[in-house]
């Protein structure tokens, strides 16, 4: 059963919070179709986000996030993976709280450090946290973001110990009416 037949679902958090692996279940759930907009990001772009960042800088990722925000929000009703920053812009929290469900996953700094560190595609396609690498950069970023997330949210949940099983449950009890 779909949440709301006119809205999006959109999955907000870090990198490592679940977004990627959670989308596609709750898009099996309530028969919508999802998408990963890093995915989407790097299609787009024609190489990874890695790439884009290391030739074209940040500013031009971000620009290129929020163009692909704005074609995704005109098409029918979709859950939808953000990436892990797509917040740091208002107008992207706006875009997404005017037209969707925004769900902030969040877990855990070791939680998110390790799913990270066993992910090779994480590795293989996404920035280095930063100069100063690890769980230092990691720890900024939940900082920084923190309050950003939680202004954009409608819906807060724990991915450090729920079952994917449990957060589908979870999401369907708090659904607007």
């Amino acid at each position: 059963m779909n949440p709301n037949q006119s809205k999006h679902i959109f999955l907000i958090g870090l990198r490592g919070s679940g977004k990627s692996t959670l989308a596609p279940l709750l898009a099996q759930h309530w028969s919508m179709p999802w998408v990963d907009m890093d995915v989407i990001v790097a299609h787009k772009a024609g190489c990874s986000i890695r790439d884009i960042i290391q030739t074209q800088g940040v500013a031009a990722f971000r620009e290129l996030e929020t163009q692909i925000l704005h074609q995704l929000i005109l098409g029918p009703p979709t859950v939808i993976a953000t990436g892990g920053g797509v917040i740091l812009s208002e107008q992207n929290r706006s875009l997404m709280q005017q037209s969707g469900w925004v769900i902030w996953l969040h877990a855990d700094v070791a939680t998110l450090w390790k799913r990270i560190q066993t992910d090779p595609q994480s590795a293989a396609t996404r920035p280095a946290l930063g100069a100063k690498q690890g769980l230092e950069e990691l720890r900024e970023q939940i900082q920084q973001r923190l309050p950003l997330y939680k202004a954009c949210a409608d819906l807060m949940l724990d991915t450090t110990r729920n079952s994917h099983q449990a957060l589908i449950e979870l999401i369907e009890k708090h659904r607007p009416s």
